[in-house]
């Protein structure tokens, strides 16, 4: 399982504001004594391990939820990075006849657990816990099974799909599948896109990649630039061109007006330090048998300061 971003601006349904998003759909399912319930979830998944999600059992009102991402940890409070949950609580009905107030036949929370796979080092499926609320077991953790999970593309995002978890009325349905005003406003015709991709091409073991990557990204954002009706101009920092000082220069260069949208994509390697900052640092070192010093690096942070 692979947090990765899926460029699509009218998914802000929920009203999130972080920077990344990815979607997925599970299916699971519970024993509770001889019966057996099925359901799908469709998540949500923030770059900073927030979320939303939605539950669907046939016949049965649609169900929202928050979610957080944490790792395990013993009883001696050791945290273990091979194992992730997702906790989801909050629970509301969202659609039918019944209201968001009724919500205390809802679990108070479930949480789906990920581990590590060894041989491909991604986590995986791996089980969900809840309260049982059956007479006689009430508050025992009852354990239920992920099937499945896939990481939803923009090709998977159909109205059947959509329905499943959304009714007509909400916007990601509208956005997606209802005509509306299709022209840009005349004073925003003017608009420019600036895209700046900056791409780790001499990475012997990601550069093919991340030369990938790049190139998606350009046709990408270029397609949208093209719908809207405007002008795109793109600018990149790929191979032994990439350096501290090359990309500040490149972002230097870019003076958007007041209407204008920039972008920036990075493909490359990262890291984390104690630092308390909140997104990771942009390794550029083109050469990465030279030391990481100081003034290799940049935190996403602080790109998104500059722009």
């Amino acid at each position: 399982m692979k947090i990765r971003s899926l460029f699509i601006a009218i998914f802000l349904f929920l009203g999130s504001s972080v920077y990344a998003q990815s979607y997925y759909e599970m299916l699971c399912y519970i024993s509770i004594g001889l019966d057996k319930f099925e359901f799908k979830t469709f998540l949500l998944i923030n770059g900073d391990g927030t979320g939303k999600m939605r539950l669907h059992v046939d016949k049965k009102p649609t169900i929202e939820c928050t979610i957080k991402q944490n790792f395990y940890s013993d009883k001696d409070n050791k945290t273990d990075y091979t194992k992730m949950y997702y906790k989801a609580t909050n629970f509301k009905y969202v659609e039918g006849d019944i209201n968001s107030k009724v919500v205390a036949d809802l679990p108070p929370f479930i949480t789906f657990w990920f581990k590590i796979n060894p041989q491909t080092n991604e986590f995986e499926p791996w089980a969900f816990m809840t309260i049982n609320a059956e007479k006689g077991h009430e508050g025992e953790d009852l354990q239920g099974v992920i099937s499945s999970i896939r990481l939803l593309e923009s090709k998977d995002f159909t109205p059947e799909l959509i329905l499943t978890y959304f009714i007509e009325d909400e916007d990601i349905y509208k956005n997606l599948f209802v005509s509306n005003i299709r022209t840009v406003p005349a004073e925003l015709k003017a608009s420019r896109m600036f895209l700046l991709t900056v791409a780790d091409t001499e990475d012997e073991n990601i550069g093919p990649d991340c030369d990938t990557d790049r190139k998606k990204q350009q046709a990408y954002f270029k397609k949208i630039a093209d719908k809207l009706g405007i002008e795109i101009i793109i600018t990149e920092l790929v191979g032994k061109d990439l350096s501290k000082t090359n990309l500040l220069n490149k972002i230097n260069a870019i003076q958007p007006a007041r209407n204008d949208i920039v972008i920036f994509h990075y493909s490359g390697h990262g890291y984390s330090k104690a630092d308390n900052r909140q997104y990771p640092y942009l390794d550029l070192r083109y050469d990465k048998d030279i030391p990481v010093k100081n003034g290799d690096e940049l935190n996403m942070e602080e790109i998104y300061e500059m722009i």
